[in-house]
């Protein structure tokens, strides 16, 4: 039986039993006084047991009372439910936003960064200028791995990484600060080392072509220097910071039971 018919059969019988007593005791014959001979038996039943008809009526009008009572508060459990769920829907909308592109696009920017890792920056030689191959391997290394960089900068000032920052755990907080403080120097120092080696590629091929080469400061080549026997130290703490945001991102994911 329904909640609404029960209710209905409840209210039907309070009624009844109050119109069954109401009616005799105003409109029936009283009993006579002396020994309460005679008389109308509904009157005289609703005298004779008034105190155990009252107290029905109220243990029934308690009943009444408190199973609507029960029925406003599974109500209001209703109303905070799904209110509840419009605010957890919001919020999983807003890390699903975060995840998509965004983890797929780390992950992969990671990878790459291992894979240049690997390769690695090739050991100095005592003379830069004369070392055209160096300057290539120069070349080759520190413009991918400075796009790779431009790339997580990219990724990480999106609209996405703000809205959700108030949903992360204090290890991808944190995990995110070091990726962003890491990944700016290894874009300053990669930058450093490019730019250097490029102008003494530039001198080379104006030295070969007769044109005039100005003199370079040795402090450039001394920046030059530390900068590129620092990248691959900055390069693999770059990668760990980049490794913990992806598993952080990995664990919201898990949290918020969004597939990836």
């Amino acid at each position: 039986m329904s909640k609404i018919n029960t209710g209905a059969f409840g209210v039907a019988a309070v009624v009844a039993l109050s119109a069954a007593i109401i009616f005799p005791v105003v409109f029936g014959e009283p009993a006579a006084f002396k020994d309460r001979v005679g008389g109308d038996p509904w009157w005289n039943f609703a005298y004779n047991f008034q105190t155990l008809i009252t107290g029905v009526i109220a243990v029934a009008a308690a009943f009444l009372t408190v199973r609507q009572m029960r029925i406003t508060d599974d109500k209001a459990d209703i109303r905070h439910e799904d209110s509840r769920r419009l605010i957890q829907w919001a919020t999983t909308l807003k890390v699903e936003r975060l995840l998509y592109p965004q983890l797929d696009e780390l992950a992969t920017t990671l990878l790459k960064l291992q894979w240049l890792q690997s390769r690695g920056l090739p050991p100095l030689p005592l003379d830069h200028e004369s070392s055209a191959e160096f300057m290539e391997k120069i070349y080759e290394t520190s413009t991918p791995l400075g796009r790779q960089c431009q790339v997580i900068d990219h990724i990480l000032r999106r609209p996405p990484f703000a809205e959700a920052a108030e949903l992360f755990d204090g290890r991808l907080r944190l995990a995110i600060d070091m990726l962003t403080a890491s990944n700016s120097d290894v874009i300053f120092r990669t930058g450093q080392v490019f730019e250097y080696f490029n102008d003494l590629r530039n001198d080379a091929k104006r030295r070969k072509s007769g044109g005039i080469v100005r003199k370079r400061p040795q402090s450039h080549a001394t920046s030059a220097e530390l900068n590129a026997k620092l990248t691959p130290a900055v390069t693999a703490a770059l990668i760990s910071c980049l490794s913990e945001v992806v598993e952080g991102l990995r664990r919201l994911a898990k949290i918020y039971q969004i597939s990836l």
